[in-house]
């Protein structure tokens, strides 16, 4: 009986934990979007890239990353992220264009 209630409380929390750090993740994903907006690129990638290391991985991610460093005129980060962006949203009209400029500057 006890080890049936413990099992419950460690999924409730378990769950709770998972929910906690997915908020926090969204939280900071709209945070580098407003450093982004307010052409705050260096901030932003700070932000982006911690999201990252924090184990997501997603090619809007990827491609925020690529773009923020574009705008800095990073060409080769630039070209680094969008690859792996790429990978992920292959057909995306505006990675495409993105990667075109980024190679032009390159």
């Amino acid at each position: 009986m006890y080890r049936k209630i413990f099992i419950l409380l460690l999924f409730i929390l378990l769950f709770s934990a998972t929910v906690f750090a997915n908020n926090n993740i969204q939280k900071q994903f709209i945070k580098a979007n407003k450093f982004y907006e307010q052409h705050n690129y260096f901030e932003a990638v700070k932000n982006y890239e911690d999201i990252y290391n924090r184990g997501i991985k997603n090619g809007y991610l990827f491609y925020n990353i690529g773009t923020s460093y574009l705008k800095m005129n990073k060409i080769g980060k630039s070209l680094y992220w969008f690859d792996k962006a790429s990978f992920f949203i292959p057909l995306n009209s505006s990675l495409n264009k993105n990667i075109q400029i980024a190679i032009s500057k390159a």
